[in-house]
């Protein structure tokens, strides 16, 4: 089971970012072409693709990261702290960052549904699709975040036991 669930996240977080990368890239790479060279006319589409290739990739990329915990981080006051301080420091990170998901869920999934019946405005495909990723990003990062908070309060009980068994 823990094998299908990797291999369904790397679809998501991992492979179609990639897809949708290139597609923008190449997107770009045309409408650039077809702006500036002389006798060509400038494709509107592009503009579209672009825009919605950049929010899936975006999105679904930080998802990624954040499952192989290699997103930037500011941690010099962090590390210079005991391990059950830092320890102490991620389950509150993690626990906030897990009450914005919470909190954020319903009204973008309210949002997305309002939004379904616009159309982006040359390719006419609707703006809950372009905007859809938002709520896999909201999941996975809170999903993440839970998985942490369960790893890190496990540690912070093996460190207690070990602290009274001493």
């Amino acid at each position: 089971m823990k094998r299908v669930v990797r291999i369904l996240l790397d679809i998501i977080d991992l492979y179609v970012p990639t897809i949708t990368f290139i597609i923008m890239f190449l997107a770009f790479i045309v409408q650039v072409v077809f702006r500036y060279v002389p006798m060509l006319r400038p494709l509107p589409w592009a503009y579209d693709v672009t825009i919605f290739a950049f929010i899936w990739t975006t999105l679904l990329a930080a998802c990624h990261v954040r499952r192989i915990g290699r997103h930037i981080k500011f941690d010099m006051f962090y590390l210079s702290r005991s391990e059950l301080t830092r320890t102490l420091f991620r389950l509150i990170s993690n626990s906030l960052v897990l009450l914005a998901c919470v909190v954020s869920f319903m009204p973008t999934l309210s949002y997305l549904t309002f939004i379904h019946g616009d159309k982006s405005s040359v390719l006419r495909i609707p703006m809950s699709l372009g905007y859809g990723p938002i709520i896999v990003f909201i999941l996975l990062i809170g999903y993440y975040s839970a998985q942490d908070i369960v790893l890190d309060i496990k540690e912070l009980i093996s460190k207690i036991n070990e602290s009274h068994s001493s």
